[in-house]
C-alpha cells in the first residue's frame, strides 16, 4: 500500500489547485498543527527554485526542536530562482514578527521587517547560530523598512549579554554586499533601556548612523556607564580600496581595571580615567592600518590606587599627570610621565611602532623601598624583585 501511494505521488506532474483544512503533520524534525494550506500550479517533480506557483498557509503552531512559532501565516509566490514573500508573520517568545520581500538563491531583499514586544531568553546559542548560519548563505542582504519596538533579548550562552526595551528604526538598509557585513547604505538608529555586554552595564545607550554607497558614518554613539559615559562618532569609506577612516571618542569615568590588565604589569590598578581620542588612518589591509595611524589622545586619570604584589591588603594612592599621546604613520610617541606618590616612584617613557612592535621601546618602572617592577611594552617580560622580609 505504501509503495502504491509512492507510485501515485511520483506520477503527479502538476497540482493545479489543492486545499487542506485543519490538518496536522509531524515528523522527527518538526510539527505543524491545525494548518490550512492552499497550493496553486505546484509541480511536485521540480525543486523549489524551479517552481512557478503560489502557496498560502496558516496554522495554530509550527514547532522545530525547542523553537515554537504560534499562529504562523505565509503567502508566497514562487518563480524560477525567485521567491516573493507577500507576507510572513508569526508569534515568537511573546512578540510578533512580520516580514515581506524577495529571496534569491544568494540574496535576501526584504521590503519590511517588524519585530515588536519580543521577550527572548536564549539558554543556548543554537537558534542564534542557526540564524547566523542561514544569513551567511546570502552574499547580499537589504531591508527597506526595519522597525523593532519594546523588545528584550537575553543570551545565557558562553558569552552572556542582554538588551532590554530595544527600539530600532532603519530605512533603505544594505547590510551585506558581496559577502561583506557593514552598513553599506541607509539610515539606522537604535536605543535601549539597558545593555549588558562583556560584563559591563549601560543605561539608555543610543546610536545613530547612516551610509551612502559604502561611506559609513556613525553620527552619534552614546553609552552611559556606571560612573561616566562614552561618546563617539566616526566614519569609514568602504567603497575605496584604502578604506580611509576617522574616529573621535570622548569618555568620562572609565574604570582603569577594565583595560590595564592587557598591559600585564602584575599590579592591580584602580581608579577612573577620562579619554579624548582623535584618530584617522587607512584600513585597506592590516599593514596599511598599522602604517597609516595618525592622531592624538589625551588621558586624564584620577583617584588612582595600585595594589602591589606581596602587598595585597594595601592600596597605594598615585597621582598620574595628564598623558598626551601622538601618532604619526603608526608610530606612537609617549612623553616621559612621572608617577607621583608618597611611598612609590615610577616613570613611563618611550614609543610604540604599530607595524614593528618588536622595535617598540616603551618602558614602565615602579618601585618602593621593598619592590621594584620593570616592564617593556608591548611584549616585553616583567622584571619584579622584592627584597623586604
Amino acid at each position: 500500500m505504501h509503495s502504491a501511494s509512492q507510485d501515485i505521488l511520483s506520477s503527479i506532474r502538476l497540482i493545479e489547485h489543492a486545499k487542506t483544512y485543519q490538518s496536522s503533520w509531524d515528523n522527527s524534525d518538526w510539527q505543524l498543527s491545525q494548518a490550512n494550506i492552499e497550493l496553486a500550479n505546484w509541480k511536485p517533480q521540480q525543486g523549489i527554485w524551479e517552481q512557478e506557483a503560489q502557496v498560502t498557509l496558516s496554522a495554530e503552531s509550527l514547532i522545530q526542536g525547542n523553537t515554537r512559532l504560534l499562529e504562523p501565516q505565509l503567502e508566497i509566490e514562487l518563480r524560477p530562482q525567485d521567491i516573493l514573500v507577500n507576507n510572513l508573520e508569526f508569534l515568537f517568545e511573546q512578540g510578533k514578527i512580520e516580514l515581506s520581500g524577495e529571496l534569491y538563491p544568494d540574496q535576501l531583499n526584504l521590503d519590511k521587517l517588524s519585530i515588536s514586544n519580543l521577550e527572548w531568553v536564549q539558554e543556548e546559542d543554537n537558534l542564534q547560530q542557526k540564524l547566523i548560519s542561514q544569513l551567511n548563505r546570502y552574499s547580499d542582504i537589504s531591508i527597506d523598512q526595519l522597525a523593532i519596538t519594546r523588545s528584550q533579548i537575553i543570551s545565557l550562552g558562553e558569552k552572556s549579554w542582554q538588551v532590554s526595551n530595544l527600539n530600532a528604526q532603519g530605512t533603505d538598509l544594505v547590510l551585506k554586499d558581496s559577502n561583506q557585513w557593514a552598513l553599506w547604505n541607509g539610515n539606522l538608529s537604535a536605543s535601549a533601556n539597558s545593555l549588558s555586554l562583556l560584563g559591563k552595564n549601560s543605561l539608555k545607550p543610543y546610536v545613530e548612523m547612516q551610509s551612502k554607497q559604502g561611506h559609513w558614518k556613525v553620527n552619534e554613539l552614546f553609552i552611559p556607564i556606571q560612573e561616566g559615559l562614552i561618546e563617539a562618532n566616526g566614519e569609514i569609506n568602504l567603497s575605496r580600496t584604502s578604506k580611509p577612516w576617522a574616529l573621535n571618542i570622548k569618555a568620562y569615568g572609565l574604570p582603569l581595571d577594565t583595560f590595564t590588565p592587557s598591559l600585564h604589569l602584575a599590579i592591580g590598578w584602580y581608579g577612573l580615567a577620562d579619554l579624548d581620542l582623535n584618530l584617522k588612518g587607512l584600513a585597506g589591509d592590516d599593514l596599511m592600518l598599522k602604517r597609516s595611524l595618525d592622531g592624538k589622545a589625551k588621558i586624564s586619570a584620577h583617584d588612582v590606587r595600585v595594589q602591589l604584589p606581596f602587598d595585597e591588603p594595601v592600596l597605594h594612592p598615585l597621582i598620574i599627570p595628564e598623558i598626551n599621546l601622538s601618532a604619526r604613520r603608526g608610530h606612537i610617541d609617549v612623553p616621559n610621565i612621572s608617577i607621583i606618590s608618597e611611598d612609590l616612584t615610577g616613570e613611563v617613557s618611550g614609543s610604540i611602532d604599530m607595524a614593528a612592535p618588536e622595535q617598540s621601546q616603551l618602558a614602565v618602572t615602579l618601585s618602593n623601598e621593598c619592590m621594584s617592577l620593570k616592564k617593556s611594552l608591548p611584549k616585553g617580560r616583567s622584571q619584579l624583585t622584592y627584597q623586604c622580609d
